[in-house]
């Protein structure tokens, strides 16, 4: 008997060439699709970084002056030019000093990783998830999520870099999905600055002229 269930699990063991799946838990995809989202992130991102910059200027007793930030403005996208802004007014808001040197100690810059996905992008949720998720949420939020209608294909990957002296010291990295049509909003660039060819280019002017 024990011959038998050894030779068994064996079989098993030697037909299973391929993993199984596994889903992941329950999460929500953010999405975004107005300029006001835009805004939310630009907030975020603008306290996030006035909390770095005292942090490290306490620690080093750097004036006010000392710690200005340098906003890049290499992504002429309509995304980053948005950006550019609320991060200007939101950081005159929070009393962070703006310089206009590119060889300033602080600078701020983030790249953009466009992906869009070629398959069809649905969900199969469960009866359990459309009685207790699906119906609650389309009677307090006004929308539900049961898998029925198609979702975007195109994501953007953000992520923002602080560097103090060429080294980061602040790193978020965000992901949205995005409608579709929205993706000539967004350019992809690099982490060094580079502006992939795909992207629809513009002639580069300098936000701060």
């Amino acid at each position: 008997m024990k011959a038998f269930l050894f030779l068994a699990v064996f079989l098993m063991a030697s037909c299973a060439s391929v993993p199984m799946q596994e889903s992941y838990l329950l999460s929500v995809e953010k999405r975004m699709q107005a300029s006001e989202h835009w805004k939310v992130l630009g907030k975020e991102i603008a306290a996030e970084v006035q909390g770095s910059i005292e942090k490290q200027s306490n620690e080093q007793k750097q004036n006010h002056h000392a710690s200005a930030v340098y906003i890049s403005d290499v992504d002429q996208s309509s995304f980053g030019r948005a950006m550019y802004t609320v991060l200007t007014t939101e950081f005159v808001k929070h009393n962070v000093a703006i310089s206009q040197d590119a060889n300033a100690r602080f600078r701020l810059d983030w790249s953009v990783q466009p992906v869009v996905h070629k398959a069809e992008r649905k969900d199969s949720p469960s009866l359990v998830y459309i009685i207790f998720v699906g119906i609650p949420q389309a009677v307090f939020l006004g929308e539900a999520d049961f898998g029925f209608r198609s979702k975007p294909h195109t994501e953007v990957i953000v992520t923002f870099r602080l560097k103090n002296n060429d080294i980061d010291s602040y790193r978020q990295t965000h992901i949205y999905a995005i409608n579709d049509a929205d993706i000539d909003h967004y350019w992809e660039i690099s982490e060094q600055g580079m502006v992939s060819t795909s992207s629809k280019t513009a002639p580069h002017i300098p936000l701060n002229e």
